[in-house]
């Protein structure tokens, strides 16, 4: 496969070997260019902002500032940066933080390595990619949020008295 034809990734873990080897799955996969590693949360906005990677591979715990707030700075600098959140983290305070900010996908490292590969290609593709826990827990969220905005919108109108029609 030419270069031109492979899924570009920016590999973001603050752990050297995971790091490592996720650069060597990927690249051994054949269907991928790891343009870069990023071990913190600055090192990972910087290098989005320069690399423009197809899909940025996140993870959510590091030094300095985590996936997320990197996340939400690389989004808020390119709305269509794809990031993938991989992490050990299945905290709904995660979760509901990752679904909030705009992340496409959220899967967990205790996935196979075909599922990641699989996510990867998702993603890059313009779909979306999260585990079922993930998918579960935003499909409440949702939900909840729906809820919320619906009642708001029930008690406003109930709260709002009518005015009678001009002569009545």
């Amino acid at each position: 496969m030419t270069r031109s034809l492979l899924i570009s990734v920016l590999v973001v873990e603050d752990h050297a070997l995971l790091r490592q080897g996720l650069r060597e799955l990927l690249e051994s996969d054949g269907g991928f260019n790891v343009l870069g590693c990023a071990s913190s949360g600055r090192e990972a906005v910087a290098m989005a902002r320069t690399l423009h990677p197809d899909v940025i591979l996140m993870d959510i715990a590091m030094p300095d500032i985590n996936g997320l707030e990197a996340t939400r700075r690389i989004l808020a600098h390119d709305p269509t940066a794809k990031v993938l959140i991989l992490s050990v983290h299945g905290d709904p305070e995660y979760i509901d933080h990752a679904g909030r900010i705009g992340v496409v996908g959220f899967i967990q490292k205790q996935t196979s390595a075909a599922t990641l590969v699989k996510s990867i290609q998702h993603v890059a593709g313009g779909k979306t990619s999260f585990s079922p826990a993930v998918a579960r827990r935003l499909a409440k969220i949702r939900a909840e949020d729906r809820g919320r905005r619906g009642r708001r919108g029930a008690t406003t109108r109930r709260l709002v008295p009518r005015r009678p029609a001009k002569g009545s």
